[in-house]
This record gives structure tokens, C-alpha cells and sequence, in this order.
């Protein structure tokens, strides 16, 4: 899954002309956080558990928890090193033909965009109840 979204974003940066590794993982992480705000929400909607949080203070969580997402970030960044890259575009450009295509596109764009609106979601019901 996570491939799949960094070999999506991978070659629609190598398209743009920009940093194609830096994209495509800044892209993975982007997802991976989504994906973990949605596990969150739905463990604090289902078994009404509070979260842990740094202070009451919006503004000093979102600085607390920014180096937590930078060092995972670094660390996805050095994961899709260049062997990994490379067995990557060699796997998937056999069956490439189409990459841009709308299902593709709503396919990568789906695992980023359902996990963090079902967790909205989560949230606001949790709080109205």
C-alpha cells in the first residue's frame, strides 16, 4: 500500500520536475499520520478514552508533537533509499501503463483522504455524545 502510494507520488514528481524521493516519502508519511489520527479517533470514540496531550493549549501540542513527525519523516525518507527505489520502479513499471489514470488516482488519493475524514468523524460524534 505504502508503495503504491510513494511509486504514485514518485512519478508524479519526476512529471513536475521536483525531488521525486523527497515527494514521494514526504507522501507516505503524510499518510501514515493520517492513518494513525485515525486510529486514534476511533479508539477514543469506541472505548471514550482521553489521549494523552502535552498541555490544554492547541498551538503548544502541534509544537510538541512536530518532531515526532520530522524524525518519522527522516526515518521514511531513509527507508526508500536508492536499491529500494529501484526494485520499486522495476516491479511496478511493467504494469504502469496507466498510472495517472482516474482509478488510480482515486485509489492513492482514498487512502489519504477516507482515513483522516472518518476520523473527523469520530471525533465529532465522540464529542456530541
Amino acid at each position: 500500500m505504502y508503495n503504491s502510494i510513494f511509486y504514485y507520488f514518485y512519478k508524479l514528481a519526476l512529471k513536475k520536475g521536483q525531488d521525486p524521493r523527497l515527494i514521494g516519502s514526504g507522501q507516505v508519511t503524510i499518510t501514515q499520520w493520517l492513518q494513525v489520527f485515525f486510529v486514534a479517533s476511533v479508539l477514543k470514540y469506541f472505548y471514550k478514552l482521553n489521549l494523552p496531550r502535552f498541555s490544554d493549549d492547541y498551538f503548544h501540542n502541534k509544537l510538541y508533537v512536530m518532531p515526532f513527525i520530522l524524525a518519522w519523516g527522516v526515518i521514511v525518507y531513509l527507508y526508500y533509499n536508492k536499491d529500494r527505489i529501484t526494485e520499486i520502479l522495476n516491479r511496478r513499471d511493467a504494469d504502469s501503463e496507466n498510472l495517472f489514470s482516474f482509478k488510480n488516482t482515486a485509489k492513492v488519493l482514498s487512502l489519504m483522504i477516507v482515513p483522516l475524514l472518518l476520523g473527523i468523524l469520530f471525533l465529532k460524534l465522540g464529542q456530541s455524545g
